[in-house]
């Protein structure tokens, strides 16, 4: 004779719920202390993003007030403007007095004149600096730039007397 035994055809929940339940608290702990741990790295980033900016702001203004450099560097200035008739020039000013080099019509057709008076101006004041670094500020304000061509070979000519010179240094600045 056979017996069967009667059990409880139910199935017992209790273990695999608390293993679940584990799980699911440990995923969140998990996931808490993570998201606690990205806030205060992206809190640090911040901080030394906005430290950087303000040293970059300082030096900036030193270097526009020439108080950083003095007489040991020559500082030459290159400006982009519109004037009231609607032509785009180009101005190279010197030192803390800003005085005016030249002022060079812009134009589709003058690309390569451009980059030539550029390349002769900065080979000639490098001749006169005697040895003193040459630090060129390119204010460039891109509304007011209407062909880029323009500005292609000028920024190209100052890498190139950068890369040919050692005491030759320049910095692109948007205003």
């Amino acid at each position: 004779m056979s017996r069967r035994r009667r059990g409880s055809d139910e199935i017992n929940l209790t273990p695999l719920l608390d293993v679940l339940f584990s799980i699911l608290f440990i995923v969140m702990l998990t996931s808490t202390q993570s998201e606690q741990s990205l806030q205060e790295v992206q809190a640090q980033t911040q901080d030394q993003i906005e430290a950087q900016q303000e040293q970059i702001e300082a030096l900036e203004a030193a270097a526009r007030s020439e108080e950083l450099y003095g007489d040991t560097a020559v500082i030459v200035t290159m400006r982009n403007t519109v004037r009231r008739d609607g032509t785009h020039q180009l101005t190279l000013t010197l030192g803390r007095e800003a005085q005016t080099l030249a002022t060079i019509q812009m134009g589709q057709d003058r690309p390569a004149y451009i980059r030539q008076y550029v390349r002769q101006t900065i080979e000639d004041l490098r001749g006169e600096a005697e040895g003193k670094p040459l630090f060129i500020a390119f204010y460039c304000r891109s509304d007011l730039i209407y062909r880029q061509e323009e500005f292609l070979p000028i920024q190209e000519e100052l890498e190139r007397l950068s890369r040919s010179y050692k005491e030759v240094f320049y910095q692109i600045l948007e205003e």
